[in-house]
Protein backbone atom coordinates (compact mmCIF):
# COMPACT_ATOMS: atom_id res chain seq x y z
CA UNK A 1 0.00 0.00 0.00
CA UNK A 2 1.14 3.85 -0.88
CA UNK A 3 1.48 4.77 2.11
CA UNK A 4 3.48 8.35 1.40
CA UNK A 5 0.48 9.37 -1.00
CA UNK A 6 -1.01 12.64 -0.15
CA UNK A 7 -4.94 13.25 -0.47
CA UNK A 8 -6.63 13.64 -3.46
CA UNK A 9 -6.24 17.38 -5.65
CA UNK A 10 -8.85 18.29 -7.69
CA UNK A 11 -8.39 16.98 -11.49
CA UNK A 12 -6.90 18.58 -14.30
CA UNK A 13 -7.18 18.23 -17.91
CA UNK A 14 -2.85 18.78 -17.80
CA UNK A 15 -1.86 16.66 -20.57
CA UNK A 16 1.70 18.04 -21.06
CA UNK A 17 2.46 17.65 -16.89
CA UNK A 18 0.89 13.93 -16.89
CA UNK A 19 3.15 12.83 -20.33
CA UNK A 20 6.23 14.88 -18.06
CA UNK A 21 4.98 12.93 -14.51
CA UNK A 22 4.70 9.56 -16.61
CA UNK A 23 7.74 10.29 -18.41
CA UNK A 24 9.72 10.90 -15.36
CA UNK A 25 7.92 7.44 -13.70
CA UNK A 26 9.35 5.54 -15.97
CA UNK A 27 12.75 6.49 -15.35
CA UNK A 28 12.44 5.48 -11.50
CA UNK A 29 11.59 8.49 -9.86
CA UNK A 30 8.90 7.52 -7.02
CA UNK A 31 7.56 11.09 -5.88
CA UNK A 32 6.22 11.42 -10.02
CA UNK A 33 3.60 8.26 -8.48
CA UNK A 34 3.06 10.39 -5.61
CA UNK A 35 1.94 13.23 -7.90
CA UNK A 36 -0.23 11.42 -10.46
CA UNK A 37 -1.95 9.53 -7.56
CA UNK A 38 -2.65 13.06 -5.97
CA UNK A 39 -3.95 14.34 -9.36
CA UNK A 40 -6.22 10.98 -10.57
CA UNK A 41 -7.01 8.76 -7.62
CA UNK A 42 -10.35 10.62 -7.45
CA UNK A 43 -10.87 9.68 -11.15
CA UNK A 44 -10.00 6.05 -10.58
CA UNK A 45 -12.26 5.49 -7.59
CA UNK A 46 -14.86 6.32 -9.98
CA UNK A 47 -13.89 3.99 -12.49
CA UNK A 48 -13.72 0.96 -9.54
CA UNK A 49 -17.04 1.97 -8.13
CA UNK A 50 -18.59 1.83 -11.77
CA UNK A 51 -17.52 -1.47 -12.03
CA UNK A 52 -18.15 -2.32 -8.41
CA UNK A 53 -20.52 -0.39 -6.78
CA UNK A 54 -21.16 -2.53 -3.31
CA UNK A 55 -17.28 -2.73 -3.02
CA UNK A 56 -16.22 -2.39 0.75
CA UNK A 57 -14.09 0.85 1.58
CA UNK A 58 -11.30 -1.29 2.31
CA UNK A 59 -11.07 -3.39 -0.55
CA UNK A 60 -11.61 -0.25 -2.72
CA UNK A 61 -8.53 1.31 -0.97
CA UNK A 62 -6.20 -1.29 -1.73
CA UNK A 63 -7.23 -1.96 -5.48
CA UNK A 64 -7.07 1.64 -5.78
CA UNK A 65 -3.48 1.73 -4.44
CA UNK A 66 -2.75 -1.17 -6.58
CA UNK A 67 -4.07 0.25 -9.88
CA UNK A 68 -1.73 3.13 -9.07
CA UNK A 69 1.93 0.61 -8.08
CA UNK A 70 0.52 -1.54 -11.58
CA UNK A 71 1.54 1.66 -13.00
CA UNK A 72 5.28 1.05 -12.59
CA UNK A 73 5.39 -1.93 -14.72
CA UNK A 74 2.71 -1.14 -17.30
CA UNK A 75 4.14 2.76 -17.87
CA UNK A 76 7.13 0.93 -19.46
CA UNK A 77 5.41 -0.15 -22.50
CA UNK A 78 3.27 3.44 -22.56
CA UNK A 79 3.25 5.85 -25.82
CA UNK A 80 3.92 9.32 -24.70
CA UNK A 81 2.12 10.64 -27.93
CA UNK A 82 -1.10 9.26 -26.33
CA UNK A 83 -3.63 11.25 -23.55
CA UNK A 84 -2.53 9.84 -20.11
CA UNK A 85 -5.84 10.14 -18.72
CA UNK A 86 -7.98 8.13 -20.67
CA UNK A 87 -4.90 5.60 -20.89
CA UNK A 88 -5.14 5.55 -17.06
CA UNK A 89 -9.22 5.43 -16.80
CA UNK A 90 -8.44 2.13 -19.31
CA UNK A 91 -5.98 0.41 -16.81
CA UNK A 92 -7.92 1.27 -13.82
CA UNK A 93 -11.20 -0.44 -15.48
CA UNK A 94 -9.58 -3.54 -16.54
CA UNK A 95 -7.87 -4.13 -12.98
CA UNK A 96 -11.23 -3.59 -11.39
CA UNK A 97 -12.47 -6.42 -13.59
CA UNK A 98 -10.18 -8.79 -13.03
CA UNK A 99 -10.28 -8.07 -9.51
CA UNK A 100 -14.03 -8.85 -9.69
CA UNK A 101 -13.59 -11.99 -11.65
CA UNK A 102 -11.07 -13.17 -9.45
CA UNK A 103 -13.63 -12.12 -6.15
CA UNK A 104 -16.36 -13.85 -7.99
CA UNK A 105 -14.87 -17.60 -7.29
CA UNK A 106 -14.64 -17.29 -3.88
CA UNK A 107 -18.20 -15.40 -3.15
CA UNK A 108 -19.58 -18.17 -5.71
CA UNK A 109 -18.04 -21.32 -3.58
CA UNK A 110 -18.69 -19.96 -0.34
CA UNK A 111 -22.44 -18.96 -0.88
CA UNK A 112 -23.14 -22.77 -2.30
CA UNK A 113 -21.53 -24.18 0.53
CA UNK A 114 -23.67 -21.98 2.90
CA UNK A 115 -26.99 -23.10 1.12
CA UNK A 116 -25.83 -27.07 1.37
CA UNK A 117 -24.67 -26.91 4.87
CA UNK A 118 -27.35 -24.37 6.55
CA UNK A 119 -29.71 -21.90 6.47
CA UNK A 120 -28.34 -19.30 9.03
CA UNK A 121 -30.05 -16.04 9.01
CA UNK A 122 -27.57 -14.28 10.83
CA UNK A 123 -24.46 -12.30 8.95
CA UNK A 124 -21.40 -13.55 9.56
CA UNK A 125 -19.03 -11.50 11.45
CA UNK A 126 -15.96 -10.32 9.80
CA UNK A 127 -13.94 -12.05 11.33
CA UNK A 128 -15.80 -14.97 10.17
CA UNK A 129 -15.86 -14.21 6.81
CA UNK A 130 -12.16 -13.81 7.12
CA UNK A 131 -11.54 -17.01 8.35
CA UNK A 132 -13.77 -18.41 5.82
CA UNK A 133 -11.45 -16.83 3.29
CA UNK A 134 -8.83 -18.46 4.51
CA UNK A 135 -9.99 -21.56 4.87
CA UNK A 136 -11.44 -21.33 1.18
CA UNK A 137 -7.75 -20.38 0.32
CA UNK A 138 -5.91 -23.51 2.05
CA UNK A 139 -8.90 -25.70 0.53
CA UNK A 140 -8.04 -24.53 -3.23
CA UNK A 141 -4.46 -25.80 -2.01
CA UNK A 142 -5.51 -28.82 -2.02
CA UNK A 143 -6.89 -29.23 -5.53
CA UNK A 144 -4.89 -31.47 -8.42
CA UNK A 145 -2.65 -29.06 -10.76
CA UNK A 146 -5.08 -29.80 -13.26
CA UNK A 147 -8.33 -28.99 -11.70
CA UNK A 148 -6.60 -26.09 -10.13
CA UNK A 149 -5.95 -25.25 -13.58
CA UNK A 150 -9.20 -25.36 -14.94
CA UNK A 151 -11.50 -23.38 -12.12
CA UNK A 152 -8.81 -20.73 -12.30
CA UNK A 153 -9.58 -20.37 -16.10
CA UNK A 154 -13.22 -20.67 -15.45
CA UNK A 155 -14.27 -19.12 -12.52
CA UNK A 156 -11.59 -16.57 -12.40
CA UNK A 157 -10.56 -15.75 -15.94
CA UNK A 158 -13.85 -16.28 -16.98
CA UNK A 159 -13.34 -18.68 -20.11
CA UNK A 160 -15.64 -20.84 -21.78
CA UNK A 161 -15.56 -24.63 -21.46
CA UNK A 162 -14.55 -24.39 -25.20
CA UNK A 163 -11.82 -21.93 -24.71
CA UNK A 164 -10.28 -23.76 -21.89
CA UNK A 165 -10.18 -27.11 -23.88
CA UNK A 166 -7.91 -25.04 -26.14
CA UNK A 167 -5.35 -23.25 -23.96
CA UNK A 168 -4.78 -26.67 -22.19
CA UNK A 169 -5.24 -28.81 -25.03
CA UNK A 170 -7.54 -31.08 -23.64
CA UNK A 171 -11.32 -32.18 -24.48
CA UNK A 172 -14.13 -30.36 -23.41
CA UNK A 173 -15.97 -32.90 -21.74
CA UNK A 174 -12.53 -33.53 -19.28
CA UNK A 175 -12.89 -29.73 -18.54
CA UNK A 176 -16.12 -29.99 -17.70
CA UNK A 177 -15.98 -32.91 -15.73
CA UNK A 178 -12.18 -31.47 -14.08
CA UNK A 179 -13.94 -28.44 -13.14
CA UNK A 180 -17.29 -30.69 -11.16
CA UNK A 181 -14.71 -32.95 -9.05
CA UNK A 182 -12.64 -29.73 -8.23
CA UNK A 183 -16.04 -27.98 -7.08
CA UNK A 184 -17.35 -31.36 -5.11
CA UNK A 185 -13.96 -31.60 -3.57
CA UNK A 186 -13.47 -28.19 -2.50
CA UNK A 187 -17.45 -28.60 -0.76
CA UNK A 188 -16.40 -31.82 0.83
CA UNK A 189 -13.25 -30.21 2.19
CA UNK A 190 -14.62 -27.34 3.85
CA UNK A 191 -17.11 -29.31 5.51
CA UNK A 192 -15.12 -31.42 6.68
CA UNK A 193 -12.57 -28.70 8.53
CA UNK A 194 -15.51 -27.15 9.75
CA UNK A 195 -16.92 -30.26 11.31
CA UNK A 196 -13.15 -30.75 13.06
CA UNK A 197 -13.58 -27.02 14.28
CA UNK A 198 -16.70 -27.57 15.93
CA UNK A 199 -16.25 -31.54 17.69
CA UNK A 200 -12.71 -29.04 18.82
CA UNK A 201 -15.20 -26.96 20.61
CA UNK A 202 -13.76 -24.12 18.19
Amino acid sequence: MITAFSGPRKETDNTDGDIALALRLQRGEMHALGELYARYSGMVQKAVLRTMPYISDADKEELVHDIFLSLLSLLENFDSRRAFRPWLYGVAMKKTQNFKRKSSIRAQLLQQRKSETDLHLVQPSADVQLEQAQLLERSLSTLPAGQQEVLFLHAVEGFKGEEIADILGIEVNTVWSRLHRARGTLLHLLENEETGRHHNGL
